[in-house]
């Protein structure tokens, strides 16, 4: 996986995949900026300091590395960034799984 734009959108729909099939409607997340991730936490009525709040403002830190153009390279991803992305994402899917919540409509 190459720093690009492309890998960027390509994190973020995985994490937005894993939360928003738990979330319907307005309920779903529809971005991983902070912006989007706040407005969302308001709509699933979770505190700021929730694990799963905690892991998407992580996930979308480690997305937004992949499309700043000033370091964005044709390299592949160091080895770290991809396991930081790939725990992030096993994290998230085990949070949502133990979230009763979630799947309330």
């Amino acid at each position: 996986m190459t720093n690009t734009f492309l890998n960027k959108v390509v994190v973020e729909r995985a994490a937005l995949s894993v939360i928003n099939r738990s979330y319907t409607g307005s309920r779903q997340l529809s971005g991983l900026s902070l912006p989007a991730i706040e407005q969302w936490r308001g709509k699933v009525a979770l505190p700021a300091d929730h694990v799963l709040v905690k892991t998407l403002v992580k996930l979308g830190d480690v997305a937004q590395t992949l499309s700043n153009k000033s370091n964005e390279s044709f390299a592949p991803l160091t080895p770290e960034v991809k396991d930081a992305i790939d725990k992030l994402m096993q994290q998230l899917a085990e949070q949502v799984k133990r979230f009763p919540r979630a799947s309330s409509g």
